[in-house]
């Protein structure tokens, strides 16, 4: 039987191994959780290919279920991919399509994204540049059934390829200039260290693109997803050090007893914690 794990809300983080919801006998008897590191988990666990296996976004069988909206976009972030020359994270989204060059944060590539796939999806954001917290909080506020441009994936399990994951970050205090993370890719709200004079920018959340349908791992969900970003994920393909931008990895994704998402490894199953954060997934429609 699966044990509850308290999780210290106020850090909102948990070590790895101490999931939300054990599934080891021995967790029973824990005192004070120990730091265990998701690989520990990774030899009873069920990977996704690795990152140079991956180099396209959903191979030529689609999977059942996925709607025209999200086979188009996949046909978009497919062909992101192939034409991809130069690509970096950064808040202004330039794209040259001809050259290759995609310069844009993580809500820059949705909506780009979005913008050539599902425009009606995209517009009932109400927001001519959204940001991830838009995106979060209208697919949190979708109907389950039904709907018109968005439908709310309640959980992990009915995830397809093509779905937009979103997750929304509160604000740090005012006057910390850059919140030190537990770990590396461990995602708070984060205010970027500025130059003097320089606009302050805070990130919002997380937002992207499920690319491959959930697999089952130890403990939760592990989730292939196309994103932009400065710091890789598990089995990324930004491999080199100073590569950002467009790119695909592997999230860790820890569900409640209802199956229902509420915190993320940023790693996958090299992450060293898990952050609990209101995780949605929404299905765009057109």
């Amino acid at each position: 039987m699966s044990r509850q794990i308290p999780v210290d809300l106020a850090r909102g983080a948990v070590p790895l191994g101490i999931v939300v919801v054990a599934t080891f006998a021995a967790m029973a008897s824990i005192g004070r959780p120990s730091r265990v590191r998701a690989t520990e988990m990774a030899a009873t666990s069920t990977l996704t290919p690795s990152a140079s296996q991956a180099t396209a976004v959903t191979t030529s069988a689609v999977s059942p279920g996925v709607g025209g909206a999200a086979r188009r976009v996949l046909a978009v972030l497919r062909h992101v991919r192939r034409t991809l020359r130069e690509s970096r994270y950064q808040p202004r989204t330039h794209v040259n399509v001809g050259q290759g060059v995609y310069r844009w944060d993580c809500s820059g590539m949705t909506a780009w994204v979005l913008s050539k796939s599902a425009p009606r999806a995209l517009r009932s954001l109400g927001k001519v540049r959204p940001v991830a917290r838009d995106f979060a909080r209208v697919i949190a506020a979708a109907p389950t059934s039904g709907g018109r441009t968005w439908r709310r994936i309640e959980r992990v399990a009915d995830t397809l390829p093509g779905d937009v994951f979103a997750w929304e970050c509160q604000p740090p205090p005012e006057g910390v200039g850059r919140m030190l993370l537990a770990a590396r890719g461990d995602r708070g709200a984060i205010v970027r260290r500025r130059r003097p004079g320089a606009r302050r920018r805070i990130i919002t959340g997380h937002v992207g693109f499920v690319v491959e349908v959930p697999r089952r791992v130890e403990g939760g969900w592990l989730v292939r997803i196309a994103d932009s970003t400065s710091v890789p994920h598990g089995d990324d393909t930004r491999t080199d050090t100073d590569v950002t931008g467009f790119g695909m990895g592997s999230i860790l994704i820890l569900e409640n007893e209802l199956g229902v998402p509420e915190a993320v490894g940023w790693a996958g199953l090299g992450s060293a914690w898990v952050r609990r954060v209101p995780f949605v997934i929404g299905r765009v429609l057109r």
